[in-house]
């Protein structure tokens, strides 16, 4: 069975058409990249004196008006969506170059801003790149995105070969190229194409490992799909390794091991997460990277005030000094009252007199002020009240002989302990007669993998949905 997409079809052409002038005004002068469509050389406008990239279309596909009209649209987008983060179009337009004495053949070319660096991709050739580096980039990326939405156009083709580092006065700028691929997919945003923008069915365009996985199910190339492609680039400038593919690991998985700080990382997730958790726009997903940054560069919390060691021991002492306080109180002789007190000392009040009686005289009636201080009497000793009955401390709370009743096993929050991150979403449609499906779809990546193990030694008595 064939395979119902074409995944950024590009064929293996090469030419080099250096020392050309095209349209007698752009003297091509060397060739600084190239790829199915076309090839882009460093060229000089003869009439300004202005260093320029002119992008030309391979004649192979001169004939085919699918290519010859992305070919069009790009350099139509390019030169209506202005912003210092994307590169901008000058001219487009064709030239009968002579290739031999009988023949002859049109060079379809496009002139372009002349962008002094070197692709992401070309950086990650090194080696990666710490986050300090690749937030300003990411920004700057984000920006010319969002310049893009704000005209209706979707990139479709975001890789580290289509986002270029330009250092201007030290500082680096990331721009974003190549709009070969792009879309306008609403059409009341003030562009003017021609011809009108069309789409081949079963097709769609990008790059290996920066492809939203909703795209291999049907789901359009739209804002959205650009998000994750931008969160993919930026995981693969913080690693230095292209992306995997999505059918055989979760991106948000591989993205998680990176070490990154965790507001930064929460914004990272956010753009590969699933389609109806994702950043919903790049103007968001930079408000977001901006927050983040602000939480990293804010003064951490004042250090609690040191309390003297003194201070803790003083409790401590207090606490020893009681029990020699109540030896103390225990030996020390009754108090005895003066005889010309009026009242009944307080302390002869609480407890009545013990002192041995005459054998001889017969027993003086009590003071009626005694009696009104002296307290309750005790009852008397008698059998000892039953228990009071604890409703709760059953044989079948207790467990079997005493023991600690049993925990049962929490098939949730196994299954939710698969995900990468808690906004992840999980949906398993478990059946013991059929297949497991997780979001609609068989189980892939490790998250896939690890919700197999957990219903493998835990399954389900009949079929049922769970969503941890």
């Amino acid at each position: 069975m064939s395979q119902p997409f074409d995944l950024a079809a590009r064929c293996a052409i090469d030419h080099d058409f250096a020392g050309e002038t095209l349209g007698k005004r752009y003297m091509l002068e060397r060739r600084i990249g190239y790829g199915g469509a076309a090839s882009i050389y460093a060229a000089t406008d003869l009439t300004t004196k202005a260093k320029v990239a002119v992008k030309v279309l391979h004649p192979e596909h001169n004939q085919d008006q699918d290519f010859v009209r992305r070919f069009t649209q790009e350099a139509q987008i390019a030169a209506q969506v202005r912003h210092p983060c994307l590169v901008r179009a000058y001219d487009l337009g064709w030239f009968m170059s002579v290739v031999s004495a009988e023949t002859s053949e049109p060079r379809r070319y496009t002139v372009f801003e002349l962008v002094e660096g070197r692709s992401i991709g070309k950086a990650l050739a090194e080696s990666a790149m710490p986050w300090e580096r690749t937030v300003p980039i990411v920004l700057d990326l984000l920006a010319g995105l969002a310049a893009l939405h704000a005209r209706g156009v979707a990139h479709r083709d975001i890789s580290p070969n289509n986002a270029m580092i330009e250092v201007q006065d030290g500082t680096e700028r990331g721009r974003l190229l190549d709009l070969g691929y792009a879309r306008m997919i609403e059409e009341d945003k003030g562009l003017v194409l021609t011809p009108p923008d069309t789409s081949t069915g079963m097709m769609f365009w990008g790059s290996e490992g920066y492809v939203a996985p909703e795209r291999f199910r049907g789901r359009p190339g739209d804002y959205r799909a650009d998000i994750f492609s931008i969160g993919a680039l930026w995981t693969t400038m913080l690693s230095g390794e292209a992306m995997p593919d999505p059918r055989d690991a979760d991106s948000v998985s591989v993205a998680s091991r990176i070490t990154l700080p965790d507001p930064l990382r929460a914004v990272l997730l956010g753009a590969l997460d699933v389609r109806d958790r994702r950043h919903h726009s790049a103007t968001s997903m930079a408000e977001a990277l901006r927050v983040a940054m602000q939480q990293l560069a804010a003064p951490p919390p004042a250090a609690k005030r040191r309390v003297h060691p003194a201070v803790w021991f003083a409790p401590a002492l207090g606490l020893l000094a009681v029990p020699a306080w109540l030896a103390f109180a225990i030996s020390s002789p009754p108090a005895v009252c003066p005889a010309a007190a009026a009242t009944v000392c307080p302390t002869t009040a609480a407890e009545p007199s013990r002192a041995t009686p005459d054998p001889g005289s017969a027993e003086p009636a009590p003071d009626p002020r005694l009696l009104a201080a002296a307290p309750p009497s005790a009852p008397a000793p008698g059998p000892p009240s039953p228990a009071t009955h604890d409703p709760d401390d059953t044989p079948a709370r207790r467990g079997y002989r005493g023991s600690p009743r049993r925990v049962p096993f929490d098939l949730v929050a196994a299954l939710a302990a698969c995900k990468p991150h808690a906004t992840t979403r999980l949906v398993i449609a478990y059946d013991p007669k059929g297949p497991l499906e997780i979001n609609d779809e068989a189980p892939i990546g490790e998250m896939g993998r690890c919700v197999e193990d957990v219903l493998a030694l835990h399954p389900p008595r009949q079929a049922t949905t769970l969503r941890p």
